[in-house]
């Protein structure tokens, strides 16, 4: 089966309609962009766009409170002074910005925000994001694959520790991190889905029930429940479309015909 496409189109026989599911990236790198002619296509087609979780009930300052360190918790504290101010000496150059500005956040949003600031970023917002506010504007029906608490929720799962370890690891190697990253954005141009999965899937080690399994078999129960009432276009993280537990395997098992959308 061809594992090189990021739109995938979708047919029920209990669905009004054909629905899609695109595979995004939260990026602003312009790489990410240059697919969408066809998702642009597929969006006519849908009355209806979902992202990940409803961007439009996510106020900043819940999410910003929910990735905050335990209260009374610093990041130094978690890290000992010798580790917090070599991440700082990081922090600043890869960001430009100071860590003691951050000392009260999660260590997993820290690696998102240096992750951020290692790759190019041509566009005004990530690509999901844009999407979104793309759909929004064509008047397209708003929904969540799944919520911002599901979110939320196993995000706070991972161990303290463990989040701990992935940022010093990151920092200790930003220059591989980078090419890794570029790696990831190239392989996400040519839509290569079953490789995206497999370093998504080794990344995420012991987590990787938690954050990539569990929430494909949300994901598909909650695409199968909106696609069979209205035509949809759902964007999620392109990592979780492949594999035996991706979404297009768990759809397929619930009656759905998914082919990929060649460009």
């Amino acid at each position: 089966m061809k594992t090189t496409a990021l739109l995938w189109e979708c047919r029920h026989a209990e669905a009004p309609g054909t629905s899609f599911l695109f595979g995004s990236m939260h990026v602003r790198d312009s790489r990410a962009f240059a697919g969408l002619p066809p998702v642009y296509v597929a969006m006519e087609q849908c009355e209806a766009f979902a992202a990940e979780f409803n961007l439009d009930e996510a106020p900043q300052e819940d999410i910003g409170f929910a990735l905050q360190l335990p209260e009374g918790q610093t990041l130094r504290d978690l890290l000992g002074d010798r580790k917090y101010e070599k991440l700082g000496r990081v922090f600043r150059r890869s960001l430009g910005l100071p860590l003691d500005a951050f000392s009260g956040v999660l260590p997993f949003a820290l690696s998102n925000m240096i992750d951020s600031g290692l790759l190019s970023a041509q566009q005004n917002m990530p690509l999901d994001e844009y999407l979104w506010q793309y759909a929004k504007q064509a008047g397209k029906t708003m929904y969540g694959i799944e919520t911002l608490e599901d979110q939320l929720g196993v995000l706070g799962s991972i161990d303290l520790a463990h989040q701990a370890h992935g940022l010093l690891q990151l920092a200790r190697n930003l220059p591989g991190h980078r090419k890794q990253l570029n790696r990831l954005a190239d392989l996400y141009v040519q839509g290569n889905v079953s490789q995206l999965y497999r370093a998504s899937r080794k990344s995420l080690g012991k987590y990787r029930k938690t954050m990539l399994f569990d929430r494909n078999h949300k994901m598909a129960l909650r695409f199968d429940e909106i696609a069979k009432t209205t035509t949809l276009l759902a964007a999620v993280g392109a990592a979780h479309l492949w594999g035996g537990y991706g979404l297009i395997r768990l759809l397929k098992a619930k009656g759905w015909k998914c082919k990929p959308v060649i460009r």
